[in-house]
């Protein structure tokens, strides 16, 4: 009796084993390193800070890297990646493209109102320098912070938007010394130029010694007063190019609307 109770046992753990692993299989990855731009070691490191956001928000951050968009535009592709790879209603999606080095964001669902346009560009904006320098871990690991602090100020009833986009740190003391680096440099220049020019000069003892005999002669004396009048009209404004703010959405293949942007790296 106690071997078959043993046994028992054991076919359930092997059944939980296997349904856990069925389970783990089934659910689609959240980066996709199909271009192999990625050590091992930074895909798992990568792969846990999506898990984490994922399990913090209920918001998929996905990663997906390709050699190639298949003749689609980058958008496009980035839709139909999200949209038919199994991700949850409500996420975002960053595709890298090798071949041309296309880049494209796709927001779906709650991603949309999270990630709003001017937002996505400014965290393309953050990781763009380290993607032209092919430090694509250091970008994605950039991109995957931003997200989590995106997606925490939205829990906290705060989108990032036009005109309440994170202050990035000002590097007023690196700045303060380039600019008195550079304006030492120019005055330097500036007097050596003049101190050659001037080696025939010597100097003067009196203001009579600079003017030539009977070369300043005033034969007519008068103030002229000028004026002008300026009227300045105000520009109309024109807010027909995204100076909303939120998500311009639009509709992938499979008929779902997404928001997003794209560029080139």
């Amino acid at each position: 009796m106690k071997k078959i109770t043993i046994s028992i046992y054991c076919a359930l753990a092997l059944l939980l084993a296997f349904s856990f692993s069925v389970s783990a299989e089934s659910y689609p990855p959240r980066l996709v390193d199909e271009a192999d731009i990625l050590t091992l070691s930074e895909e798992q490191i990568l792969s846990e800070k999506l898990d984490s956001v994922r399990e913090k928000y209920s918001l998929d951050v996905v990663i997906v890297t390709v050699f190639s968009l298949d003749g689609k535009w980058a958008t496009e592709y980035a839709d139909d990646y999200y949209d038919y790879g199994g991700y949850g209603d409500d996420g975002i999606l960053l595709l890298l493209s090798m071949e041309e080095r296309d880049w494209a964001v796709s927001t779906k669902g709650y991603g949309m109102t999270v990630f709003t346009d001017a937002g996505i560009d400014y965290m393309m904006d953050q990781i763009l320098d380290d993607l032209l320098d092919d430090h694509y871990y250091d970008a994605f690991s950039e991109f995957v912070s931003l997200c989590d602090d995106f997606s925490d100020n939205a829990a906290n009833g705060k989108i990032y938007d036009i005109g309440s986009l994170p202050k990035g740190e000002f590097p007023i003391f690196k700045y303060v010394i380039i600019a008195f680096a550079v304006g030492f440099l120019i005055a330097f220049i500036a007097t050596a130029v003049m101190k050659g020019q001037l080696k025939s000069v010597r100097p003067a003892y009196n203001a009579a010694s600079y003017i030539k005999n009977g070369s300043f002669k005033v034969t007519e004396s008068r103030d002229l007063f000028l004026y002008s009048t300026i009227t300045k009209t105000p520009r109309p404004q024109n807010n027909s190019s995204g100076g909303r703010g939120g998500s311009s959405g639009h509709f992938s293949a499979s008929g779902s609307r997404h928001g997003g942007r794209s560029g080139k790296f």
